[in-house]
Parts: structure tokens; C-alpha cells; sequence
């Protein structure tokens, strides 16, 4: 086939299958079940846009920014079980921009098809996912710091001030969601301190704004040392401590998991996974190493530039994060899926095998766009129903403005009953080290009637104190005899 009817047939392929994709991933996010994390963000945001101050009224260890569009939707929608799904929908939003980043970053790196084939790529894997539709900063945050990155080879190519401030500003705008997107920031710093020019100096300056207004934030708190300590120091001891007590394998994930893969046992999307992080790793790690053989240096720092935030984002979910959950793998995967595109193409770019170009490429495309079909056919039954009902149930049966203390965070729409919302917080109590209030105290101060433990006994994941002083004060009975209660996982207090 000549060469131009062989492109366009392949963009088409890629773009049907992205517009499949797309519409799996839509129903995904907004049918799909919650995971707990999610709760105790809906409620972090909530509370904040209801008068409560992060690490002043209530325990929070993440920096502030994604309190601001989590919160602006459920202040817009009010306290309905329908304002948490249009959070969802909010997040399919986030990643539509990521897959519009991704696509210019590939177009910019090699060419269209290419960067059409590594959305396809990437809207499959099944890692991660499922974390993608999860109200969570995790993608939002590795978002801005890929579109930071290219806004930093377009300044370095154009030299026009604009781009490098807004290169800064973004970068420093991924932090503040989640500080882990800092290894987006060093190969960065690595192609400044090499080159060292004066427009540099405007990066530095995007870059210092949202660092400016997140210490702003920390002294309008009036607890500016104690914020400051629960977003650093402590956030690092907390995942420590749990990376030691729950210790978690790098490979954890690319084992049989039909909740990732959404088919039981050795299965094709497991192997094909596989196989696409493996030939991905390996081409990255390939494409690392020859960054600097180019004479081009806009395309040298091009090529720099991603392999090596590849390359050391891959290093930290390896080898420095000591929890390994699913999200880790969110600033990894894009690449994974540009690389493994890349891979493809130069295959069979050669000039004994480009006859297969379009046999191979459709039926990649074909393949993974019918197990992506799989995956969400699998997927789909696993809803949001129930927690929607609850949610429902819980409004329907506790007056608004009623203070609770969550174990979960699924009551969402409630007053803060104590200090401490949402988290096993228990499990790493050995490293809070600060004055943080007295759970009698506090509680009585705040008037907490209830405190809702879900279905599972959260209480065994707080402080001994904690538990046994709540286990002698409030009553899940209480709230059994109460129709509008019962089956919400409330206790009642006694006196």
C-alpha cells in the first residue's frame, strides 16, 4: 500500500477506537464503585468550602489545591448523592486533558499516527486505570506537570519568556496537588543548570507562584509551622510506616487480578499488559541512553526531557516510594504507552517488513480496542448504586449541619464530629507527633451525636484510647432501633 493511504487508514483506525474508549471510560467513571479514598476527598473538599480549615480543623497531609475544584462542584450542586457523581464526571474531564497532553507531547516527539496510537495504547492499560476515573489529584497533578514539561521544550525551542513562566507555573501547580510529581521538576533542572540562561529566571518565577500562595495559605490557617510539618515531614513518616507494616512488592500489580484486568486468571489482558510495560521499559530505557546522539539540540533536550522523567518516575515507584499503590503508576503508564508505540513504529518502519505497516497496526488496534470492550463488559456491573443510596439515606435521616465523626468519610456531607476524619489513622499512630486535640474534649466541644463507622469496624484502626472511649459512649443499637438508621453503619451516642 503507498504510504499516505497506509496513514490515513491507521488514523482512522486510532480514532474509532479512541471514540470507543472514550465512551467505556465515561460510563466507567460515572457508574463505576468508589473507592474509600474518594470519600475522605468529597468530604475534605466539602467541609473546607463550608467554613473548616485544612490542618487547623481537621487532619489533612496533602497540599491544598485539590480542595478547590473538588469543593467548587459540591458547593455548586449542593449536598446530593448526584453533586458526587458530577465530581466523577469532573475527573473524565481531567482525563480527557491528560490524553490531549499526551497527544501533543507524542506529536511533538515523532508524528500524528504515532501519537493517535500511544492514546490508544494508553486508554487500554489496564494499569492504572481504573485510578484514572478515581476522584483522587493523582492524574490531575501528573497532567500539569506533562503539560509543564512541554511548555518547557516549546520555550526552549522558541525562547519566548511566556513559555518558560508557564512551564514553572505548572510544574509547581502538579506539587501542590501531589508533591510526588517533584521527579517531573529534576530533569528539568538538569537541562537549566546546563544551559543557564537569563530567561531561565522566568521559569524560577512561575514556578515560585503557587509556592508563594500555598505558604499564603499555611498562614491564613494560623497554623503555619503545624501545616507545613503535616504536608512534609509527617506526610513521609506516615507512608514509611505503612510501607514497613504493609510492605508491598514493585511487581504487585502485574499479577492474575480480574479486578485490574477484568478477566480472572492468566489472562489476554494481563499478557498483553505485560508485554507492553516490558517493550516499553526497555525502549524507554534504550531511548534514555541515545537522548544525546542527536546534533539537534532542540530535539536532543526534546528526547532528554521525557526519557528521563520516564526514567526517574520509574526509579521512584521501584525504589522510593515505600507504599506501591496503583496511582504510583499514573506519571509512569503515559510513557510506558508512548514507548511502546514508538517501538512498533520503528519496527516496522524498516524497509523489509513495512509491507506489514497496516495489517500489523489495524489489527494491534483491533485487538486492544475488543479487550478494552472486555475489560469495561466485566467492569460495568460493579456500581455505584448502593453507596449512591446510602449517601441518600443519610441525608434523608441526619438534619444538615449535624456534626459526625467519619471513619470513611462516606457521610461526606456532615460537620467534622472530631479532629481526625476518614483515615486508619491508628495504624501509623506512632508518628503523630504533634498536639493535636483530646478525642473527649474535642467531640463534646463539637457536639458529636454520631459516629460512623461503615460496614466494617473501623473502630479497630483507631488509637486504643480512641476506640474504647467511643465503644463506651455511643451505641450502633441505638441507631438499629431508629428505621432511618438502620443498615448506615451509624452509632448513637448514649448520654
Amino acid at each position: 500500500m503507498k504510504g499516505k493511504f497506509v496513514k490515513w487508514l491507521i488514523i482512522i483506525f486510532c480514532l474509532l477506537s479512541i471514540g470507543l474508549q472514550l465512551y467505556f471510560r465515561y460510563e466507567l467513571s460515572l457508574n463505576r464503585y468508589f473507592d474509600s479514598d474518594e470519600f475522605a476527598h468529597l468530604h475534605w473538599a466539602y467541609v473546607f468550602f463550608n467554613g473548616e480549615m485544612p490542618y487547623r480543623d481537621f487532619f489533612y497531609i496533602f497540599p491544598p489545591y485539590f480542595l478547590l475544584p473538588v469543593g467548587l462542584v459540591l458547593t455548586i450542586l449542593g449536598r446530593s448523592a448526584q453533586a458526587v457523581v458530577a465530581v466523577r464526571g469532573l475527573m473524565f474531564i481531567v482525563q480527557i486533558a491528560a490524553y490531549g497532553v499526551i497527544f501533543f507531547w507524542a506529536k511533538k516527539l515523532r508524528s500524528t499516527s504515532l501519537a493517535l496510537l500511544t492514546l490508544v495504547i494508553f486508554m487500554f492499560l489496564p494499569l492504572p486505570s481504573d485510578k484514572l476515573l478515581e476522584i483522587r489529584p493523582d492524574l490531575l497533578a501528573s497532567v500539569l506537570a506533562i503539560a509543564g514539561l512541554y511548555l518547557f521544550v516549546k520555550a526552549e525551542g522558541d525562547k519566548k519568556p511566556i513559555f518558560y513562566f508557564l512551564s514553572g507555573f505548572l510544574l509547581s501547580a502538579s506539587l501542590v496537588f501531589v508533591p510526588k510529581t517533584i521527579f517531573f521538576v529534576i530533569p528539568v533542572l538538569a537541562v537549566i543548570l546546563f544551559r543557564l540562561q537569563k530567561k531561565h529566571l522566568y521559569f524560577a518565577g512561575g514556578f515560585a507562584v503557587n509556592l508563594v500562595t500555598v505558604a499564603i495559605f499555611f498562614l491564613t490557617s494560623g497554623k503555619f509551622w503545624q501545616a507545613a510539618y503535616l504536608t512534609t515531614k509527617l506526610a513521609g513518616d506516615v507512608t514509611k510506616t505503612l510501607g514497613f507494616k504493609f510492605y508491598m512488592r514493585p511487581d504487585i500489580f502485574f499479577y492474575p487480578n480480574d479486578t485490574y484486568y477484568g478477566m480472572p486468571g492468566l489472562s489476554q489482558t494481563l499478557i498483553v499488559n505485560l508485554c507492553i510495560y516490558i517493550l516499553g521499559y526497555l525502549w524507554g530505557i534504550k531511548n534514555f541512553i541515545s537522548a544525546f546522539a542527536y546534533r539537534d539540540k532542540n530535539k536532543a533536550v526534546r528526547e532528554f526531557l521525557f526519557s528521563a522523567s520516564f526514567i526517574v518516575n520509574l526509579y521512584a515507584f521501584v525504589r522510593i516510594y515505600p507504599l506501591k499503590h496503583l496511582q504510583y503508576l499514573i506519571p509512569v503508564a503515559p510513557f510506558v504507552a508512548f514507548y511502546f508505540a514508538d517501538f512498533v513504529f520503528t519496527v516496522l518502519g524498516k524497509q523489509r517488513v513495512r509491507f506489514l505497516m497496516f495489517p500489523v497496526l489495524g489489527g494491534l488496534i483491533l485487538y486492544l480496542t475488543y479487550l478494552g470492550f472486555r475489560m469495561y463488559e466485566y467492569k460495568i456491573p460493579w456500581n455505584n448504586k448502593p453507596t449512591l443510596e446510602k449517601v441518600s439515606g443519610v441525608l434523608a435521616a441526619i438534619p444538615a449541619g449535624t456534626s459526625i465523626f467519619d471513619l470513611t468519610g462516606e457521610t461526606i456531607f456532615y460537620p467534622d464530629g472530631y479532629y481526625f476524619c476518614c483515615l486508619p489513622y491508628g495504624q501509623y499512630e506512632e508518628d503523630l507527633n504533634f498536639r493535636y486535640p483530646e478525642i473527649q474534649a474535642d467531640m463534646e466541644r463539637r457536639g458529636t451525636k454520631y459516629v460512623h463507622t461503615g460496614k466494617t469496624d473501623r473502630l479497630s484502626v483507631l488509637p486504643i484510647i480512641q476506640a474504647k472511649y467511643i465503644r463506651e459512649n455511643y451505641s450502633l443499637n441505638l441507631a438499629n432501633a431508629d428505621p432511618k438508621l438502620r443498615d448506615l453503619g451509624i452509632m448513637v451516642r448514649m448520654k
